[in-house]
């Protein structure tokens, strides 16, 4: 790619979560091509795009929007500055018109509007944990329908509005979570489907003739789709490879599904007849394939990318383009291709890890770009990070740490209390793998990451420091226990599933927070962290900082610290891509 320009990179335009009109006749999705992030809608027949919001989106997307039924409106959040405390808007199409449909400090999560266009499910926290409710879009009357102490997600319609189909978790394990049913007259809750216990099942969606519920449930040991008969309460699962898949959408006449397969750091698209039990379309495994939805019994629309190609919306069967990709000037040849390779961890385990190697013969200097989750997963799709990475000369390495998704049940659980233990021997492993390749300069290598990749960069350099020549942390954890103390319900929640019980119960909390560790400290360090992060606190980085300066470290010399103002768990916005890129090439420049 030679000498990249970072502004330039950073603006490459994007568009996300396209979303089909009720109606099929229009497609609405998020982009940010006016250098924001805003709604865009496409006329399918005249294929005319017009920008439909001006700044009443959030900067940085948490959370989809929501097609009425009628295809005329939408309802979408907003936060403020990546607060992440969601109200619900909705937004007439036709004249730009924005109504406030919520206005309370919380996060509200839309779910889905009934098929009479009156009321619309949505997941909140306004009164603690999550649980489900009911907006009378008409009336503005909120109801709250389940009073569940661990989190409530979904809320699906049948089409003939009697109930909602919802997942929670009723026991103790907090691998468990089963399926239930609310009848929206009487408020009887009941659940329907559980796989086992210590199993994970999600309901996904309905069908349009009532009779079934796609779903996500644990079979084998791997994260399965299943077809649910509403009826009978028998159970179909479309794919029987050995492979992690999730459920995607059922076509317009039910008889058919489409199927996400999640293999060796790819997504591929499978298209199932339930009738006959076998795969119809094999032209959606031929591209990495993020997101699939009918547009019509025969057509399918289809989000597609890899390492060099940048995103763009295809229609199948036939390749006619709905969304391009846009590439500000670059081509795909300008960016360096990723490559899929494994590696011993230092128990034996296979890791498998996302490869870039910069132009040129090198030796490169190298990092280890180590994914947020942790229950997360870096696939083989375009990553403007990275490219920015070997676009400065960095050879770049991205593990599959266990805990990952993707790699099965067991994998994903060897993490869950082991926070910040073989996890990061496979953080670690991958970097003497990187410093093994004859095109790198192992005596430069660096971690960086976000959010739980934040805090592996900390936790790497204050246990491994003889391993690195440095590292970024961005909004990275660095003490567990407060973390707990200033989180809502939900990431409690996950916090105990991670650490398998509470700070109280357990001394690993402490254990494993780099606060505590801070002494060890021996290369450079560039904490960056949003002001209005929700998920993990400015204050993480703040007491890091200021323990660093008790034990005697220099700032802008031993350590660099930013805090950002505008911006919370990370960000979308071009402005704030470009500042933090900026940030990190300054910090870079003396490793090159």
């Amino acid at each position: 790619m030679g000498k990249i320009n970072i502004e330039k990179l950073a603006s490459l335009p994007s568009f996300y979560l396209p979303r089909l009109a009720p109606d099929k006749k229009n497609l609405a999705y998020f982009g940010d091509y006016s250098g924001r992030m805003e709604i865009y809608l496409k006329n399918l027949d005249s294929g005319s795009v017009r920008q439909v919001t001006d700044g009443e989106v959030p900067r940085s997307i948490r959370a989809p929007f929501i097609w009425h039924p009628d295809s005329k409106h939408l309802v979408f959040t907003r936060d403020r500055d990546g607060d992440e405390n969601h109200n619900l808007f909705l937004l007439e199409l036709q004249n730009g018109k924005v109504r406030s449909l919520t206005d309370f400090q919380a996060q509200h999560y839309p779910v889905e509007i009934d098929s009479q266009g009156k009321y619309l499910s949505l997941i909140s926290n306004r009164e603690g944990q999550l649980n489900l409710f009911i907006l009378d879009l008409n009336s503005g009357k909120l109801d709250k329908m389940t009073s569940f102490n661990r989190p409530v997600s979904g809320g699906y319609w049948s089409p003939d509005k009697k109930f909602l189909y919802f997942s929670t978790n009723e026991t103790k394990d907090t691998r468990n979570n089963d399926i239930y049913r609310i009848e929206f007259a009487t408020r009887k809750i009941e659940k329907i489907f559980s796989s086992g216990s210590g199993q994970s099942d999600n309901c996904r969606r309905v069908s349009s003739c009532g009779k079934f519920l796609g779903l996500d449930t644990e079979k084998d040991g791997l994260t399965r789709a299943a077809i649910l008969h509403l009826d009978t309460g028998t159970v179909y699962y479309p794919d029987t490879d050995r492979a992690e898949n999730h459920f995607l959408d059922f076509s317009p006449g039910s008889n058919r599904c489409l199927v996400r397969i999640n293999q060796n750091a790819a997504l591929r698209v499978r298209e199932y007849d339930l009738e006959m039990g076998k795969v119809t379309n094999n032209d959606l495994e031929e591209k990495f394939t993020s997101w699939a939805e009918y547009k019509s019994g025969k057509e399918i629309f289809a989000l597609v990318e890899d390492t060099t190609h940048r995103p763009e919306l295809i229609s199948l069967p036939g390749t006619e383009v709905i969304i391009p990709a846009a590439y500000n000037g670059y081509s795909p040849q300008d960016f360096s291709p990723g490559r899929l390779i494994s590696y011993p961890s230092s128990d034996g385990l296979d890791i498998e890890a996302i490869l870039y190697l910069p132009p040129g013969k090198g030796p490169h200097p190298g990092v280890v770009m180590v994914h947020g989750g942790p229950i997360s997963q870096d696939f083989l799709s375009f990553n403007p990070f990275c490219q920015f990475l070997t676009g400065l000369g960095f050879a770049v390495l991205r593990p599959n740490y266990r805990g990952s998704t993707g790699y099965g049940k067991e994998f994903r659980e060897k993490i869950m209390g082991d926070i910040g233990g073989m996890d990061a021997e496979d953080v670690a492993r991958g970097a003497q793998h990187l410093a093994g390749l004859p095109e790198v300069d192992g005596e430069r290598l660096l971690c960086i990451g976000g959010s739980y990749g934040g805090y592996m960069a900390y936790w790497q350099l204050v246990t491994k420091p003889q391993l690195w020549a440095g590292g970024i942390a961005w909004i990275g954890i660095t003490d567990w226990e407060k973390l707990f103390s200033s989180s809502v319900d939900h990431f409690k929640y996950f916090l105990e599933h991670l650490f398998q019980g509470l700070p109280e119960d357990t001394s690993l909390y402490r254990e494993r927070s780099p606060i505590h560790f801070a002494h060890r400290l021996e290369k450079p360090l560039q904490m960056i962290h949003g002001e209005n992060d929700p998920r993990v606190p400015l204050e993480q980085a703040q007491i890091f900082r200021e323990k660093l300066i008790e034990l005697g470290f220099k700032e802008n010399q031993d350590f660099f610290y930013e805090e950002l103002g505008q911006e919370g768990h990370g960000s979308q916005d071009i402005q704030q891509k470009i500042r933090i890129f900026k940030l990190m090439e300054k910090f870079l420049e003396s490793f090159k």
